[in-house]
């Protein structure tokens, strides 16, 4: 029923239910038990998703502890615990070098249950992959994601969602290395893959269309640029919580493309709206509002309003740094 209900978006009914289900097996089986953990991975999953990431983290370690004591190390649902744990500690609460560990831990053991050419293992891959270039090691990113992309292309073949989130990984690292035309390429694929799986208006189409454009605009394709940010605005809800990065993004890359195409007065009331927003959602201090800040008082520099884009480029300048 929990799931039914996260699963529609409505987390905040689901969470009730999964705390009474986590209860009950509390009461009846005890800590220690397959199912019990499994409530608690559960639970863990819905508080993340609702932003309750200290209480998340504390359900994430239990459920993980009493996999281990049931299954022992050598089973694909503690790897699967220890993998998620793992991106959690590092993408939601900064603990990178426990995420990384943990994510490493996870891989070798997959390697011992699965083999080389696996699946699980190239998922391992990834995770691995995703942490080092959050930690900003871009190269060794790289070649985590290009042993996870040979053996998913091998064992799923192209026309799989795991490959398409693989390119479009991939890509972001080498945005990151300074290699646009190649980050492009990938990006493309990711986003024929989504495109031919998912359709058109599904959230990861819209995301890595708003990934392409942002590239596309560092790489002299300003035009295509604004036509991807165009599209991917047509298939976002401003009222769906889940899209607001994405339309915040979508504005700012569609401001961008107008600018650098020499239309300023047009791009001002999209770059005002990326950033009206981005403070609205995400706060003044967050990086994405620096982002903002930068476009808007590049295009007011642009104008010559040097008095009000002096304070934005200060602003934006010290929180990127």
């Amino acid at each position: 029923h929990g799931g039914a209900k996260r699963a529609a978006g409505r987390r905040n009914e689901a969470e009730p239910h999964y705390r009474s289900a986590l209860d009950i097996d509390l009461r009846t089986l005890g800590e220690r038990k397959a199912t019990t953990a499994q409530a608690m991975h559960n639970l863990a999953q819905t508080l993340n998703s609702l932003g309750k990431v200290e209480e998340a983290e504390r359900y994430y370690r239990r459920s993980l502890a009493a996999k281990r004591a049931v299954l022992g190390d050598a089973h694909p649902s503690v790897t699967i615990g220890l993998n998620n744990l793992a991106i959690f500690l590092a993408l939601q609460r900064g603990q990178l070098d426990e995420g990384e560990a943990m994510a490493r831990e996870a891989l070798g053991l997959d390697r011992k249950i699965f083999g080389n050419r696996h699946s699980y293992v190239a998922e391992g891959l990834r995770n691995v992959g995703i942490i080092l270039q959050a930690k900003g090691r871009f190269a060794q990113a790289d070649t985590m994601l290009r042993e996870a992309l040979s053996i998913d292309r091998e064992v799923l073949g192209e026309r799989h969602e795991k490959m398409a989130n693989l390119y479009a990984q991939l890509s972001g690292v080498r945005f990151q290395l300074g290699d646009t035309r190649e980050s492009v390429r990938l990006m493309r694929e990711a986003l024929a893959r989504f495109r031919d799986l998912l359709g058109e208006g599904h959230l990861n189409t819209v995301i890595t269309m708003n990934n392409l454009a942002r590239q596309l605009t560092d790489a002299g394709g300003a035009v295509e640029a604004e036509a991807l940010s165009r599209k991917a605005l047509t298939h976002l809800d401003s009222a769906n919580r889940s899209h607001r990065l994405q339309y915040v993004i979508a504005y700012r890359n569609l401001g961008t493309a107008i600018l650098l195409q020499h239309r300023t007065d047009e791009s001002l009331p999209y770059l005002q709206r990326a950033l009206d927003m981005s403070r609205r959602d995400f706060g003044e201090e967050n990086v994405r509002t620096a982002h903002a800040e930068l476009m808007y008082g590049t295009a007011l520099m642009t104008k010559g309003r040097y008095t009000e884009a002096e304070p934005l480029l200060r602003s934006a300048s010290a929180k990127i740094e």
